[in-house]
């Protein structure tokens, strides 16, 4: 029997008052609402179990009632001591319902909006040699190595984006795939690229989308575009991040072509502004990727 079915059984015995049953009723159903919206989350990481519903359920299950042998058996009356100990128990469920509802996250109605913005699509692509890689698991929104970086990253989001782009900016030197690894194309870990300071425009770029999430910017506001950027010989297939401003416009965020540029235009001219940059393949972030053309809406 259950911890609720044993409650039940104790309140149609008539342990409990008309108040007491009211109130029971309306923890069971607060309780029940919370466990199930919970477990719409079950995909959340926290720190003290790779389960989360299993942790929920441990340490917040609710709690029965004790009652003595004299009023087990005689069902209609209640000692002092079991009416004590039961409104302690109802409070202490009543603060546990409060704490289950504080875990649900809220829904982000503008995360979904923009995510959804532009068709979502699988990008596959061998990103680092032979084999075939999802691209979204190649940025980062949390790494031990990262965070000695991006716990600096203050502010506002805007504040962030920008100082992020200044950071990788300065402490990256362009070399090619085929200087760095004799391949034509291998997509660096941010976490080597912090460390090796050296990579080319899409290692940057993934470098910096990580420290952006990682420094706490919401992962519909970064994305990682392939396309084709203007060059001196015409134009060049080229990654990049850009980024949801808070004015509501996505800015490039150009650590390698453009990087001065993308420091002295942000929040001034906006991507779909930008003759720099043409065409997109696609864009990712951590979340999703998307078969994504342009910037304009």
């Amino acid at each position: 029997m259950s911890d609720w079915d044993t409650l039940r059984k104790d309140m149609a015995e008539g342990h409990l008052s008309k108040d007491e049953k009211k109130l029971i009723d309306k923890l069971e159903i607060e309780h029940k609402s919370a466990i199930e919206k919970l477990a719409k989350y079950e995909n959340i990481q926290t720190a003290s179990s790779s389960n989360f519903i299993d942790w929920i359920m441990n340490i917040l299950k609710p709690k029965v009632p004790v009652l003595c042998s004299k009023c087990q058996s005689n069902p209609g009356t209640i000692c002092s001591n079991c009416f004590d100990n039961i409104n302690k128990q109802l409070e202490n469920l009543a603060k546990e319902n409060l704490d289950l509802i504080k875990l649900i996250p809220e829904k982000d109605e503008t995360a979904d909006m923009w995510n959804n913005k532009w068709p979502m699509a699988p990008i596959i692509y061998k990103a680092q040699g032979t084999y075939l890689m999802d691209v979204r698991n190649l940025v980062f929104n949390r790494s031990y190595v990262l965070e000695k970086t991006s716990k600096y990253l203050i502010g506002t989001d805007d504040e962030k984006a920008l100082a992020a782009l200044k950071k990788v900016k300065l402490i990256l030197t362009y070399v090619s795939d085929d200087s760095n690894y004799n391949v034509a194309e291998f997509w660096q870990d941010p976490e080597i690229t912090i460390q090796s300071c050296k990579g080319d425009c899409e290692d940057g770029a993934i470098l910096l989308a990580s420290l952006m999430r990682c420094a706490g910017i919401p992962a519909y506001r970064v994305k990682i575009c392939a396309g084709w950027v203007k060059t001196t010989d015409g134009r060049g297939g080229h990654a990049y991040v850009i980024y949801l401003a808070d004015d509501g416009n996505w800015y490039p965020l150009d650590w390698c072509y453009y990087g001065n540029e993308s420091i002295k235009n942000f929040l001034k001219v906006p991507h779909k502004d930008n003759t720099n940059y043409q065409d997109i393949w696609w864009t990712f972030n951590d979340e999703y990727s998307w078969a994504q053309t342009t910037t304009r809406l």
